[in-house]
């Protein structure tokens, strides 16, 4: 009995090591720059990370290599550097097992047509395993005139396969004219929302042709439009309002993604009758197989119907697909029913189909931003959110019953994070957190296994 003891207590021991962190939290770069936000990392099997962020100041996209043990693997890369010719902001990352990286984001290029002063693009740049650039940045797709783009988020699978996904929103006007003779305020805009996913070999070949994950009309009453003859500048949030990509190491991916329904008297977007000012938001999830083909239509995840809730960044999901094909997204249902109330939700829908939501954090007072997750071990995620009434950042585990696995583990003892933190997971389960601090400081921190 002792002997067994003994084992138990050495095994639990264990554990708790690996549920700790692995190091206290460290600057991804040593100087603190409030301008360095928006943050993504991505991480192999390996243990080597890339960390991605936006420079405000300078308007350009960097990053910076760390392996296994925290250390940083050379200096800063300039992921873009274009002084004077746009604005680069919104990144996103993938790394192979071999190390060799790939970065998304999105710029504002300034162009000579009439009527229009600049151009939304979204770009592609991939780099080698020791970080240099193999070429110059690949524009996937530029806005057209009377059209918005999303930023691009990637997913990779480890061996060099990568989903890139964005959203589009092509105007019409006025029963199909976009040509306005003058200004209007306030009027009805009606188009078309897709989100789109390009899909990628290892060589960079593409995976098939561009396809739409999904589209919907829509009807937007918050635009204004200062036109002669040409330009227009509009509210393209409405419709659809975040999305997500992931890939598991099959090369399976899986795309979510939410749109909102805002009511207004006189205006019926949906077969029902709504109150005023009423807002639904709904949640979807679409399967793609690794050679890149649709595995079934879309699939509604959640809806959120209420005339008090706000739908914006903190409504839009974020995905995770592990091994066995299991998606886990998060979202956060936030209410403003007398004082601010957020409520962080996963649901974890299974390659069967077989769904369990569950509630995995509640503010009151607050609301906080949608939990963004990572795939770890034997079906289990991690989900890394805000919490409390100083908005700590805080790790929670979700077991593979879909349910919180013990007590969250906090990330960082400052509270108040600016923007959406990041989370990267290896196949054992050892993951890397990235936030921006709201004093300016771009910081990580490596955990082990929970």
């Amino acid at each position: 009995m002792a002997r067994l003891l003994a084992a138990l207590l050495v095994t639990m021991t264990a554990l708790a090591i690996d549920a700790a962190p692995l190091g206290p939290e460290t600057p991804v770069v040593p100087e603190v720059a409030a301008t360095r936000v928006d943050p993504a990392v991505a991480v192999n099997a390996a243990g080597v990370s890339v960390v991605v962020w936006r420079d405000q100041a300078a308007g350009v996209i960097e990053a910076r290599r760390f392996a296994a043990d925290g250390h940083a693997l050379g200096p800063v890369i300039a992921v873009s550097a274009r002084p004077g010719n746009g604005s680069d902001a919104a990144p996103n990352v993938a790394i192979s097992d071999s190390g060799a990286f790939t970065v998304t984001w999105q710029r504002e290029v300034a162009v000579s047509v009439p009527g229009l002063s600049s151009a939304t693009q979204n770009v592609i740049r991939r780099f080698g395993a020791d970080g240099e650039p193999l070429g110059e940045a690949d524009v996937l797709v530029e806005a057209q005139r009377f059209q918005a783009l999303g930023a691009p988020v990637i997913a990779g699978d480890g061996q060099g396969r990568q989903s890139v996904v964005w959203s589009r929103f092509t105007i019409t006007l006025r029963n199909g004219a976009v040509i306005l003779p003058r200004y209007y305020r306030n009027d009805i805009v009606r188009g078309i929302s897709e989100i789109v996913i390009d899909q990628f070999a290892a060589d960079g070949g593409r995976r098939g042709e561009r396809q739409t994950v999904g589209t919907r009309g829509t009807v937007d009453r918050d635009a204004a439009f200062a036109v002669d003859g040409v330009q227009a500048d509009f509210d393209s949030t409405r419709g659809f309002r975040g999305y997500d990509v992931a890939m598991n190491a099959s090369g399976d991916a899986a795309v979510t993604w939410s749109d909102e329904d805002y009511f207004t008297v006189g205006l019926y977007v949906r077969p029902v009758p709504t109150p005023l000012g009423a807002r639904v938001v709904d949640f979807h999830a679409r399967r793609y197989r690794a050679d890149g083909s649709a595995a079934g239509e879309a699939e509604t995840v959640a809806t959120l119907a209420s005339a008090s809730r706000i739908a914006d960044e903190r409504t839009a999901p974020r995905i995770a697909l592990d091994d066995a094909g299991t998606m886990t997204i998060g979202w956060t249902d936030a209410r403003t029913i007398a004082f601010p109330q957020g409520t962080a939700y996963v649901k974890r829908i299974a390659a069967n189909g077989l769904s369990l939501r569950s509630a995995i954090g509640s503010t009151p007072g607050f609301i906080p931003l949608p939990p963004v997750l990572a795939p770890l071990d034997a079906g289990r995620s991690v989900a890394v959110l805000t919490q409390g009434g100083t908005l700590e950042l805080v790790a929670q585990t979700i077991g593979a019953n879909g349910r919180s696995a013990g007590a969250p583990l906090q990330v960082s003892p400052l509270p108040r994070i600016s923007g959406l933190p990041a989370v990267a997971a290896q196949p054992d389960g050892a993951h890397l957190i990235v936030w921006t601090a709201e004093g300016g400081s771009l910081m990580m921190r490596r955990f082990g296994r929970p």
